[in-house]
């Protein structure tokens, strides 16, 4: 194929620009030259005319080879003003099908095009690294949001937690890597945020039963329950020497944290799945009762009445028939005393209570004063029984003593029709 070509620069000084693409898809400047085994160029005119000068040539070249002539950009003055080596290639390639990547890549890093080089590889540096950030945080992401939708679920990611931090402790160097400076520390939640009740109510024996290592010694001795793995913590004792003296001393402490935790199904109130260390087992209960949580933790709920079973309970050969039987006779029990407290309620409703009355309950002098002088109240005075009853706190007990001794007192009154004063009197 035979064809002219001429070097005539453009307006605001853009030189014209040519390559040679062959069909093997090697790409060549041209320059007006003769490139052996590629094309025969000969000069057929010559325009002199300052920096306008110019040369046009006659080129010689197989039919399967592609002359490709341009001008350097207009905005930019760049041979290649194309945004990305894709983006590059794709505008040769438009001209030249026969040109590949691995051609292109090989010609524009030749040493003819250094700038273009750079500015190139900067944007797909660019673009690697958003994209290797993006995966980075992708991975991440994952690690951090592992389903915790069942119980083997909820144990699975409390299990993994100490590998997926290390894996996200790596993830996070390699961020630092891509952005010049290490980010903020990224902290999975703690394994006390996951779903699921913990259980109490087991003891060491229970524990060791099913797997659990347990260090009991001592009085500073502690059981736990975990969302996590079952672990322990030991604190060593320490004496304090002055004088080489010893002069007080720190007990050891066990704190151990033992796997006991509960989750009820979706869309089964009835069932619950139970964890104890390793044991895994599935409660269900009779279809007139349900599964709930409190803020006392799991309960068996039947109408107004519950029971929080506890781990050996859970674990029991027939644990639904014996939870179902210990919420009846709770219900039983506190039917009787609300049944007592109704009384006792009726029965303080109209009775003032004195010292006097607490002295003959049995409660000694000092310490009646004592609460009276706690809570404000005027020992020569007569209060209502339910005030004082809504002040006991810790002295709960005597203070029912007390309003027991006021209601007898006041029923003796009522009977004979009068107050004796001396009654009301400390003796």
């Amino acid at each position: 194929m035979k064809t002219t070509w001429n070097n005539a620069q453009g307006s605001r000084d853009r030189k014209a620009v040519a390559v040679l693409v062959c069909a093997d898809g090697r790409i060549h400047n041209f320059t007006g030259e003769t490139i052996p085994g590629v094309c025969q160029s000969s000069v057929t005119g010559y325009e002199k005319n300052g920096k306008w000068s110019n040369t046009t040539f006659e080129v010689l070249f197989h039919d399967t080879t592609v002359l490709v002539a341009w001008k350097e950009d207009w905005d930019t003055g760049m041979k290649w003003p194309q945004a990305s080596w894709d983006a590059g290639f794709q505008w040769l390639l438009a001209k030249a099908p026969a040109a590949t990547m691995v051609t292109f890549q090989e010609f524009i890093r030749a040493g003819k095009y250094p700038k273009t080089v750079e500015r190139w590889d900067a944007r797909d540096d660019a673009g690697f690294r958003r994209n290797w950030l993006r995966r980075l945080r992708r991975q991440i992401a994952a690690l951090q949001s592992v389903p915790v939708g069942t119980l083997a679920q909820i144990t699975s990611a409390a299990d993994s937690r100490t590998a997926r931090q290390a894996t996200i402790d790596d993830l996070r160097r390699q961020i630092g890597i891509a952005l010049g400076k290490l980010p903020a520390a990224i902290l999975l939640p703690e394994n006390k945020t996951l779903p699921g009740v913990l259980v109490n109510g087991f003891s060491a024996e229970l524990a060791r039963k099913h797997g659990a290592s347990i260090d009991m010694r001592g009085h500073g001795a502690h059981l736990y329950s975990t969302h996590g793995t079952s672990y322990g913590v030991h604190s060593g004792g320490k004496t304090k020497w002055r004088n080489g003296k010893p002069v007080s001393y720190t007990h050891a402490t066990h704190d151990n944290y033992v796997r006991s935790l509960a989750m009820i199904r979706a869309g089964d109130p009835r069932t619950v799945d139970y964890v104890l260390h390793q044991t895994e087992v599935a409660v269900t209960l009779p279809e007139w009762m349900t599964w709930g949580v409190d803020a006392n933790g799991l309960r068996a709920v039947c109408g107004p009445d519950d029971y929080h079973p506890g781990a050996a309970e859970l674990l029991a050969k027939n644990a639904a028939s014996l939870i179902a039987k210990k919420l009846a006779e709770n219900a039983e029990t506190l039917k009787k005393y609300a049944a007592q407290a109704a009384a006792d309620a009726a029965e303080m409703e109209g009775v003032y209570v004195c010292v006097a009355d607490s002295r003959r309950a049995g409660n000694c002098l000092e310490g009646t004063l004592s609460f009276a002088g706690r809570h404000g109240l005027d020992p020569a005075r007569h209060y209502h029984a339910p005030e004082i009853l809504a002040q006991g706190n810790g002295d709960t007990a005597r203070v029912r003593l007390a309003i027991r001794a006021a209601v007898n007192r006041h029923q003796l009154e009522m009977e004979r029709g009068y107050a004796d004063l001396a009654d009301h009197r400390i003796s």
